[in-house]
């Protein structure tokens, strides 16, 4: 039996390894012709080597996002939007810090991303529908649980001061994780909010907060259970930001797999 020659195959496999003296209009040519084919390999294969040729600053995500829209190829906008997301992530945090969380969405105060209107305003509805998910999170502590060393419970004081002083103590420590995450360089992104996620859980485990934040009260721990409230959070956030870019009436992944994941931290 001869050999079969795949030539798509082929031309992927260049495309992976000669990505760097390709031209825009090289990359353009090369997406139309895998869409024109519904060929998925020669698909994922340009619109990676081009991702790639824009974050080394070959190439300008605006010329990208025109050919991805006329596509409708809305797996290559979702890379490119988080890119923007990520590479624009001080703007985002100093207009959060200065405005609040939803003030890039206000038309009245609107970041300027210098990308077409359709493209920004996508882009600055994940980071809004984001940011307030996130921000009405830190307000909403879980549960307090019943800690076994708690210095309140074994002190000769009325419940009542005992549960006040353990909710306090549940609040501070929850604002102040929030805090400590808050002031890491993570972008706004589903993956970055997973991210966020995680650093809180690690932060509430490993007590790496001011000592003072835990006082010996009744507190929430962590744990891998399915009820647990931060793995609830964690299980309710997209495996992409699409859903955040295009609204849940276009919530399907890369490969037509619905994304079945719920509101985000929706319990």
């Amino acid at each position: 039996m001869g050999l079969r020659i795949r030539p798509h195959g082929i031309l992927a496999h260049l495309i992976r390894t000669h990505a760097n003296v390709y031209t825009l209009e090289n990359f353009t040519s090369l997406l139309d012709f895998a869409h024109e084919l519904h060929h998925e390999l020669l698909r994922d294969a340009t619109v990676i080597a081009w991702l790639q040729q824009i974050v080394s600053g070959r190439f300008s995500s605006e010329e990208a996002m025109h050919v991805g829209e006329r596509l409708g190829d809305r797996g290559f906008l979702t890379a490119l939007y988080e890119h923007v997301l990520r590479e624009q992530l001080s703007l985002f945090s100093n207009e959060q810090n200065v405005r609040g969380p939803a003030a890039a969405f206000n038309p009245s105060n609107r970041v300027d991303l210098g990308l077409p209107p359709i493209h920004t305003q996508r882009i600055l509805s994940a980071y809004s529908t984001l940011t307030r998910a996130w921000s009405q999170l830190r307000q909403t502590p879980p549960p307090v649980l019943q800690h076994p060393q708690c210095a309140a419970a074994s002190a000769p004081v009325p419940a009542e001061r005992h549960t006040t002083a353990c909710l306090n103590a549940h609040v501070n420590l929850w604002r102040v994780t929030f805090a400590s995450v808050d002031a890491m360089p993570i972008p706004w992104t589903a993956n970055g909010m997973r991210q966020r996620l995680e650093c809180v859980r690690n932060i509430l485990l490993k007590g790496q907060v001011p000592s003072d934040a835990f006082g010996g009260y009744c507190r929430y721990v962590p744990s891998l259970a399915r009820d647990d409230f931060l793995m609830r959070c964690f299980a309710s956030v997209p495996l992409t930001t699409r859903r955040y870019l295009f609204g849940k009436q276009d919530n399907l992944l890369g490969d037509g797999r619905k994304d079945t994941h719920g509101d985000f931290c929706s319990g």
